[in-house]
């Protein structure tokens, strides 16, 4: 058995030596980074949960929804089984309507194109 092995207090010598309590620093720097960024991440998730439980403020046709699309007031889109699509809009307004088919809505928004570039679309 070596030296630091056999003797307990060079081995608590050795672990609290400069480097060690450098790399334990940074590694408990790295967990209360990853700890920040989670809960920021939670903070995000539950916001966009409590927006996803809103209160439906209007129904419209189908036509009203696909023009309102269009123009780029959408956030994003939730689509149902039963053919019922949410718009959330961008001014925190909510939009109901039913298309005629299922997924007309994503198809909506590909046509849309620019205004409708990267917009969420949740399924159920």
């Amino acid at each position: 058995m070596g030296l630091v092995g056999s003797n307990p207090t060079l081995s608590a010598k050795y672990f609290f030596t400069t480097y060690n309590m450098k790399k334990l620093v940074l590694i408990i720097i790295i967990i209360l980074l990853l700890i920040v960024v989670g809960i920021a991440y939670l903070l995000t998730k539950q916001e966009e949960t409590i927006k996803l439980t809103q209160p439906i403020e209007k129904t419209v046709t189908w036509e009203e929804a696909v023009n309102i699309l269009n123009t780029g007031q959408v956030a994003y889109v939730m689509q149902a089984h039963n053919l019922d699509v949410i718009l959330y809009l961008k001014n925190n307004t909510t939009l109901k309507t039913k298309e005629p088919h299922i997924d007309d809505i994503i198809f909506a928004v590909e046509k849309c194109g620019e205004p409708c570039k990267d917009l969420p679309i949740a399924t159920e």
